[in-house]
């Protein structure tokens, strides 16, 4: 009895600790996580470079989606004209 108290118990620890994990946990090494059309634009949509996202001080969501910019000057162009800097994105 106790050895199936104890096998189930070191069942329930393993499917708790180690089969849930998050998808981004699951990603290969090197590879960036998998993000869902509601993450944030990993490009500053004013400029074309990339952003920093740990280190990032200007987002902006819009439509549902957060976007990161690398200066206040690029989140403020975006807010004036948010369509012009999404249709340059998709070219």
């Amino acid at each position: 009895m106790k050895r199936a108290l104890f096998a189930s118990l070191m069942l329930v620890m393993a499917v708790t600790l180690g089969c849930g994990k998050k998808q981004e946990e699951q990603q290969p090494a090197g590879q960036p996580p998998a993000h869902s059309a509601k993450m944030a634009a990993l490009v500053d949509p004013v400029d074309g470079k990339p952003v920093e996202i740990a280190e990032v001080d200007y987002s902006w969501v819009y439509k549902d989606v957060e976007y990161y910019f690398n200066s206040e000057k690029n989140l403020k162009a975006f807010q004036q004209d948010p369509e012009k800097y999404i249709a340059q994105m998709r070219r």
